[in-house]
């Protein structure tokens, strides 16, 4: 492709393109942003409130026939909490993680969050703070050489054995071998 002047990427990330060739040749890179910003802040909420809740444990309580063998009025295991007692950690404030902020904080979270730069609107924190405090941690951050890996053994190990981590940026910014592992072995709460 020697006239390829612009590679104009159809998604948010462009962590798939050799960025150092394109500006070795001169060739522009960009991608569209915002485009996405609402939609996977919507699925960051679904997810994160089916997991807070275990819908799919009640789902499956109810529909198996357990809920009406019981006898019981009720089922309260697993247990679950109010969204007002739980603290939400953002890892990433930019369009999507402030969406995710906002629509948190609606909903009654605690919300804090970690971010290169400090952002007054946001009561930010250092990483392993986030880490240690949160109920719910999402993700939104690029897939660079410095967020490679950033949530790991050590990071998951800090975190509480309830915690439901959600990652919404792209796959490798988390150890996805390491977070399994934590989830099987009930070290933290959930994915």
């Amino acid at each position: 492709a020697k006239v390829l002047k612009l590679i104009c990427v159809t998604a948010t990330g462009y962590d798939n393109i050799d960025l150092d060739y394109c500006r070795s040749k001169g060739i522009g890179v960009c991608n569209v942003r915002g485009y996405s910003s609402e939609s996977v802040a919507q699925v960051t909420m679904a997810m994160a409130l089916s997991l807070v809740n275990h819908i799919k444990a009640y789902n499956r309580y109810v529909t198996d026939g357990s809920y009406t063998k019981s006898g019981r009025e009720n089922n309260v295991s697993p247990v679950f909490h109010e969204l007002s007692t739980l603290t939400w950690g953002i890892i990433g404030l930019g369009a999507i993680g402030k969406r995710v902020a906002q629509m948190a904080k609606g909903l009654g979270f605690n919300v804090i969050a970690y971010n290169r730069s400090i952002d007054a609107l946001y009561n930010c924190v250092d990483l392993d703070t986030l880490c240690e405090k949160s109920d719910v941690i999402s993700v939104h951050l690029p897939l660079t050489d410095e967020t490679r890996l950033l949530i790991n053994n050590e990071k998951l190990a800090k975190m509480k054995k309830s915690a439901i981590v959600i990652n919404v940026a792209r796959g490798s910014v988390v150890d996805e071998t390491a977070l399994c592992e934590a989830v099987l072995e009930g070290r933290i709460g959930g994915i």
